[in-house]
C-alpha cells in the first residue's frame, strides 16, 4: 500500500513539474508602449494632471464672430456661465481658452475654483442633452495626451464589442 501511495505522488509530482515548465515556457504578455512608461514619463505624466485637475472642456459651445479677442473671452465666458445656468449650477468659472486651430466650434477649456466645483458640474452635465439647445453640447474633464488616447482606445473596443440591431426584411438581426 505505501509503494502504491509512493507510486501516486511521484506521478502527481511529475505532473507538477510538466505544468511548471509550461508555464516558465509560456512568453511574458507584452505590453502596450503606453504602459511601458519610465519613471521620468510618469512623474511628467502625474504633473500633467495635477495641473489640469481643475480644468473642464466643453464641446460644441458656439463660437464668437468677432475679431476682437477680449470680446471672444468675454463671449465664451458667459456661453459657460448660461450652460451651466441652464444645469441649475452656479460656479464660479474662468480661463475660457478655446482649444486648437481647426474646425468650428473649437474645444473650450475652463477653470473651476475646487475639485469639488468640478465634480458637481461633471455630476450635472449628462444631463445637457435632455435640456433644448444643449443636445449636442458635452463637458468633460481636462485630459492628458496620455489619458486621451487610452479613452480613445477603450470607446473603440466599447464600439466593437457592441452589437450592432439592423432591420432585415422586418426582422430586428444583432450583428457584432
Amino acid at each position: 500500500a505505501t509503494q502504491e501511495v509512493d507510486t501516486r505522488l511521484s506521478t502527481r509530482m511529475d505532473k507538477i513539474d510538466d505544468e511548471i515548465k509550461k508555464i516558465k515556457e509560456v512568453p511574458p504578455a507584452k505590453s502596450t508602449k503606453a504602459e511601458q512608461l519610465s519613471a521620468e514619463e510618469l512623474i511628467d505624466e502625474l504633473q500633467e494632471r495635477d495641473r489640469r485637475k481643475l480644468n473642464l472642456v466643453a464641446f460644441n459651445i458656439p463660437e464668437s464672430e468677432s475679431t476682437e479677442a477680449e470680446e471672444r473671452k468675454t463671449h465664451d465666458l458667459n456661453s459657460v456661465r448660461e450652460t451651466l445656468n441652464k444645469l441649475a449650477v452656479t460656479i464660479p468659472v474662468a480661463n475660457p481658452i478655446r482649444l486648437g486651430k481647426g474646425n468650428k466650434p473649437r474645444p473650450l477649456r475652463f477653470t473651476t475654483t475646487s475639485e469639488e466645483s468640478k465634480g458637481k458640474i461633471l455630476k450635472e452635465a449628462g444631463r445637457l442633452q435632455t435640456i433644448e439647445g444643449c443636445e449636442n453640447v458635452y463637458i468633460n474633464r481636462d485630459m492628458t495626451p496620455t489619458e486621451q488616447k487610452k479613452h480613445e482606445e477603450v470607446g473603440r473596443r466599447e464600439e466593437s464589442q457592441t452589437p450592432r440591431i439592423t432591420e432585415v426584411g422586418g426582422l430586428n438581426q444583432h450583428s457584432t
